[in-house]
């Protein structure tokens, strides 16, 4: 008997994920957990696709989302057009990236055509939820342990740690800053160097008018009036990019 869509749910309920609660999200499923003191949201996401007979499912993906780092962010991100959705995530871990590298080629490669069929994937999921997802939201649902790790990542795997909607690089100087890192300074004259820099190669390359450069200018502007202060302290003048 085919799987139909009214069975996904059976399948990834019979998963255990301790105090979270299961929610349907248009293509995906969410293992949900709030943090009734700070606010802060944790969840593990499951996607699926439908597939020929069944569905193809993929592997977990962890989320931690920090109620003070987005709730500043948001209206930031709104006022310079970068991104005005409601709900985001602070940090993930794609298991791709940073887990199980097997993982998605297996997921990815088989189509679950029943409920009995599902088994083998079940039990991958809930390996990869009881030895990646949960230590690291557990790792990662403290501030200061994400500050750490931005201050040891190189720069290109920032935003594969930091959620880089709206923009990861603010978003991380903006953690570095709110925990009083020793690395903020440093990190955040990469970050605006690396901002400014690709701005003026997006100009050149595809002209003012051109819905990317307007972004990259947008995210630096943001910056510019963010940590206006911090970037001063460090010799920057915020007209040192139009003078190239």
């Amino acid at each position: 008997m085919a799987l139909e869509k009214s069975d996904i749910k059976t399948c990834l309920g019979s998963l255990r994920v301790r105090d979270y609660k299961l929610k349907h999200n248009v293509s995906s499923y969410d293992f949900k957990k709030l943090n009734k003191e700070t606010k802060d949201r944790y969840h593990i996401t499951i996607n699926y696709d439908k597939a020929y007979y069944g569905y193809y499912f993929y592997e977990p993906i962890s989320f931690v989302s920090f109620c003070e780092i987005e709730n500043v962010l948001r209206p930031l991100f709104k006022k310079y057009n970068l991104f005005d959705g409601e709900e985001t995530h602070t940090v993930c871990d794609f298991p791709i990236i940073n887990g199980p590298s097997m993982s998605h080629e297996y997921f990815s490669t088989k189509e679950i055509e029943s409920v009995e069929a599902f088994e083998p994937l079940r039990q991958e999921m809930q390996r990869i939820i009881d030895d990646y997802s949960l230590p690291f939201i557990d790792k990662y649902s403290n501030l200061e342990n994400v500050a750490d790790e931005i201050s040891r990542l190189k720069f290109e795997d920032v935003c594969s740690f930091v959620n880089p909607l709206g923009s990861g690089l603010i978003r991380a100087a903006l953690i570095l800053k709110m925990t009083g890192h020793i690395s903020f300074k440093r990190r955040l004259n990469e970050f605006y160097n690396f901002s400014c820099d690709f701005y003026i190669r997006k100009k050149n390359e595809c002209g003012e008018n051109h819905w990317r450069t307007k972004e990259c200018l947008s995210t630096v502007l943001a910056m510019n009036e963010f940590f206006c202060e911090d970037l001063e302290s460090l010799g920057f003048r915020f007209d040192h990019i139009w003078e190239k």
